[in-house]
C-alpha cells in the first residue's frame, strides 16, 4: 500500500504545522500586552457592541468633557481680556 492511498496518512499536516519556541510578548515591543491589558481586552471583546454602541458610547463621553472643555476655555478668554486691559 503507497503512502498517498492511506487515510491515515497526516505527513503534510505535520510538514505545515506552526511551532512556536519562544514567547514573542516581550517587553519593550511596541505590540508588547502585559496580563493585565490581556484580561481587559478579552473582557471588552465579549460585550460584542455594535457600531451603533460604540458611537453612541464615544458621543457621551465627548459630551461629558464639554463642560470641562468650555470652563478651560472660558477661564482662558477672561485671563486674556484681562491681560489687554492692564496692558492699554
Amino acid at each position: 500500500m503507497s503512502k498517498k492511498n492511506n487515510p491515515n496518512n497526516n505527513e503534510k499536516e505535520d510538514e505545515y504545522k506552526d511551532v512556536t519556541f519562544a514567547n514573542m510578548n516581550v517587553e519593550g515591543f511596541r505590540w508588547h500586552k502585559d496580563e493585565h491589558e490581556q484580561k481587559r481586552l478579552t473582557e471588552y471583546e465579549q460585550i460584542g457592541l455594535t457600531k451603533k454602541e460604540k458611537r453612541a458610547i464615544i458621543k457621551a463621553a465627548f459630551l461629558n468633557a464639554l463642560p470641562t472643555f468650555l470652563c478651560a476655555m472660558c477661564g482662558f478668554a477672561a485671563t486674556m481680556i484681562l491681560i489687554y486691559l492692564w496692558l492699554t
